[in-house]
Order: C-alpha cells, then structure tokens, then sequence
C-alpha cells in the first residue's frame, strides 16, 4: 500500500525522535554517523546498529517524501513544478 505525504512525514518525525537519542548520546547528527560508518571510521557495535537501520529507514522515508512532493497536493500550492534535482542540494542535507 502506498503511503501518504502525512504519514511519510508522521513516520519520519518518529524515526528522529529515535535517533535524536543517539545524537545526544554520542553528540554527533545522524548524517555525520552515517557519512562516518560508510567510511568505515566508526567501531562497530550493537547499539550503532540500531542507530544506522533507523538512518537507513529515513533514507528511505525521505527519498519517498521528496518523490511525494512533486505530486500535487491539495495543502500545498506550487507555483511551478519542482525540478528533478531541487532536492538534491545542500540545502535539504538532513
């Protein structure tokens, strides 16, 4: 089943929620974690684990998030169409 602009926005909300835990713990974003892990900089242990699939999943949330909203939405009023690559810049890095 397809998931709405809402609760793609309601899920991602939670996942921060849950990495922000990581964050305060390890005082580091979760994208800098990532970033860090892909490199192979980073020990691995179990509770980093947790943390990288919660990154993953929002990944994941927010490709879906960016496709949903090049659609047209009824709270939303665009003024043009958005660009393929709007999203892909430095000012939408989580």
């Amino acid at each position: 089943m397809e998931m709405t602009l809402d609760e793609v926005v309601r899920e991602m909300n939670e996942l921060e929620r849950h990495m922000e835990k990581f964050e305060w713990k390890y005082s580091i974003k979760s994208s800098e974690f990532y970033k860090l892990v892909l490199a192979g900089i980073i020990e691995e242990a179990f509770e980093l684990h947790e943390w990288l699939g919660l990154y993953k999943l929002w990944l994941n949330r927010r490709e879906h998030y960016l496709e949903l909203l090049k659609s047209p939405s009824p709270l939303l009023k665009l003024t043009q169409p958005i660009k393929a690559d709007f999203f892909k810049t430095e000012r939408a890095a989580a």
